[in-house]
């Protein structure tokens, strides 16, 4: 979304005022027309890509032609963790983009006819704004001079279009450039961020040359390779494994006790802890910076918008009083009253779905952590067990998730803000009828009412201490009944009370379930549907498939292990370019020979100790050697009998 919001409220601006007015207003145009920006930037796109491309080497395929040039280049290694902060804020430049596409169907060409032609133009419209900031995607993932040039370049572009596009006004006032700037701040810091830190990394891989080992964990060159792994994130994850767990905390006795206990859970709750083993995904911050940004830009837009269209119908109104005879001056009252409630009702819906938007936003990245170290551990949550699901569906979910929740956390807002701005509008209209004097039906209401939800509340907790003091062993503390006679007399006496109240309690969980609904609708952690529907809901499945596949690819200990492997491999080729060549070259070199290796003997150890520390696995190999015993015993029974057989046809 660009500056289309303004432009529409200079519009009806200028439809309330008089024509004789010489006031100069800010008037914002698009100079750069969205199709001809993207389909231009083409041109740029594939010749940097290609660029980069040739400065790889392929790896498998036709090596010798052209020295293995041109390589195949990627935009992220969504596994990684490197370079997370550049990815988001490459993905955030790319928020604005994203608004106009969910928002206005903004799309970089378009093409008339029947409806498949139009979907053919949305497929080849994303395309092309994947090629357009592919560039600046691989120029980060490509962690070389050559890489951080074309990136830096590529940022300065964006970031002068991007600034141009928005503050390209005429007669702009200090309030409008406010505006501006507040509405497009995270996608301009975004820019800038890019903008500085691209050019710095290119003129420190000028400075200083870095020989990356090619290893699975992510660390930082040292000549220490293995201390290098354990200073990892994945290393020390590998040694809090090995370290002996906490203690739990003791119960607390005093109420004191209690009351402390209490305000530390609230807080460990509320405050973020972090953990120096984890780290989240690319992708995952990529997607949560786009979201915000996404939810942010477009309350501000609508914001101002509202306030805009309010302030200009309030002033219309001024100058309709004084030309309006005193018969109609309450109409205009009355106007400016409900006028106003709808105002405040949408402020307030706006800015409550916002706050609780950012709230989801964090909560999923807190339960993404949850979720993904209790996978480490082989504990699925809630999550749909990966046994359920084939490899392929797996990852067609990791394929779809990112996509998936921007669009979700867009409709989330958009449908909480509906729900919020109607409660809030029904509750102006009740507190508007009981200040004027009409509040009969209201008192009549509550006449009616409070009695059922008062038996209700007393039943209920008449249930409640009887069931504790009276139909349980120990106070409840035993699911053991006493009273059994009395417990089956409240019990057939209750049924037909249950069924009255059973009637509003299906309307309480119609409404507990829209509203639960679209609380949730944003989380993709969470599935608005049963445990045994969950397969329905496209969002939660595809959030499954992708904390499956980073379990698999990004779990700590095999990624240590297969570094301390590849490290071992590396040590061993350094200390083999390392043999001093003095000894050699006067013929006094020493070669000592290797002591033999029984093979047979350590891998009888191994299998030993193996088996007595996994009893269960000592009965499974048990049972399967039975079997291979039993099948052996068949066979050389089988070879018996053909043997018997050939003799006695030879004698024959």
């Amino acid at each position: 979304m660009s500056l289309e919001f303004l432009s529409t409220l200079q519009s009806v601006y200028d439809g309330f005022q008089d024509t004789n007015s010489s006031q100069n207003n800010a008037v914002c145009t698009e100079v750069i027309p969205h199709q001809k920006l993207y389909q231009f930037l083409l041109i740029p796109a594939v010749v940097f890509t290609l660029l980069l491309a040739f400065a790889e080497k392929r790896v498998y395929m036709c090596l010798q032609c052209l020295s293995g040039r041109p390589g195949v280049v990627y935009p992220m290694d969504i596994m990684g963790r490197s370079s997370r902060v550049s990815y988001a804020a490459a993905f955030g430049a790319t928020a604005s983009l994203c608004s106009s596409v969910i928002f206005e169907q903004k799309y970089a060409v378009e093409l008339g006819g029947a409806s498949f032609v139009k979907v053919f133009a949305v497929l080849l419209s994303m395309l092309i704004y994947g090629l357009d900031f592919m560039p600046l995607f691989t120029a980060i993932t490509a962690n070389s001079s050559l890489g951080f040039a074309v990136g830096t370049l590529y940022a300065w572009a964006f970031t002068l279009i991007s600034f141009f596009r928005n503050f390209y006004c005429d007669n702009l006032t200090v309030s409008t450039v406010f505006i501006i700037i507040a509405r497009s701040l995270p996608e301009l810091l975004c820019h800038l961020y890019l903008s500085i830190s691209l050019p710095v990394r290119f003129v420190r891989s000028l400075w200083r040359k870095r020989h990356h080992q090619d290893l699975a964990v992510d660390f930082e060159d040292e000549d220490d390779i293995f201390d290098s792994i354990k200073r990892s994130y994945q290393g020390l994850h590998v040694v809090k494994l090995f370290k002996p767990p906490k203690a739990e905390p003791q119960q607390p006795n005093g109420l004191k006790d209690k009351i402390i206990s209490i305000f530390k859970g609230i807080y460990h709750k509320v405050v973020y802890s972090r953990l120096e083993d984890f780290r989240y995904s690319t992708r995952m911050l990529s997607v949560s910076v786009v979201s915000f940004i996404l939810i942010y830009e477009v309350y501000v837009e609508l914001l101002v918008t509202i306030i805009g269209l309010v302030d200009i119908f309030f002033t219309f109104m001024v100058g309709v009083i004084d030309t309006t005879e005193d018969d109609l001056q309450w109409v205009i009252g009355l106007t400016f009253y409900v006028v106003n409630s709808v105002y405040i009702s949408l402020i307030v819906s706006l800015t409550v779905s916002f706050v609780v938007g950012v709230i989801m936003i964090v909560h999923t990245l807190a339960s993404y952590r949850t979720l993904l170290l209790g996978l480490y551990k082989g504990d699925n949550g809630h999550l749909t067990p990966k046994e359920e699901k084939s490899n392929s569906t797996l990852l067609i979910g990791s394929m779809r998730y990112a996509g998936y929740q921007v669009a979700y956390v867009a409709w989330g807002y958009f449908i909480q803000f509906l729900l919020l701005f109607i409660v809030a509008i029904v509750l102006a209209v009740i507190i508007i009828l009981v200040i004027n004097g009409f509040h009969g039906w209201l008192v009549t209401t509550l006449h009616n009412v409070w009695p059922v939800l008062l038996s209700s509340l007393v039943v209920n907790i008449i249930q409640k201490l009887m069931c504790t003091f009276a139909f349980l062993q120990q106070r409840g503390k035993v699911l053991a009944l006493d009273n059994r006679r009395v417990f089956f007399i409240v019990v057939y006496f209750m049924f037909f009370y249950n069924i009255f109240l059973g009637l509003v309690s299906c309307l309480l969980r119609i409404i507990k379930a829209m509203g639960l609904g679209a609380l949730f609708l944003p989380r993709l952690d969470h599935s608005t549907l049963p445990r045994k529907f969950q397969w329905f809901d496209p969002g939660f499945d595809a959030f499954c498939g992708f904390m499956h596949v980073e379990n698999a690819h990004t779990h700590p200990v095999v990624l240590t292990f297969i570094s301390l492997v590849q490290a071992e491999i590396i040590e061993k080729k350094r200390a083999a370019q390392n043999i001093p060549l003095e000894g050699v070259e006067n013929g006094t070199m020493m070669l000592k020979p290797k002591r033999p290796i029984n093979t047979v003997a350590r891998f009888k150890w191994k299998l030993a100790y193996t088996l007595i520390k996994n009893p269960q696995l000592f009965i499974q190999r048990k049972d399967a050697m039975m079997q291979i015993f039993k099948q052996r015993e068949i066979e050389a029974e089988v070879d018996d009998k053909n043997i018997h057989i050939e003799i006695l046809g030879a004698k024959m």
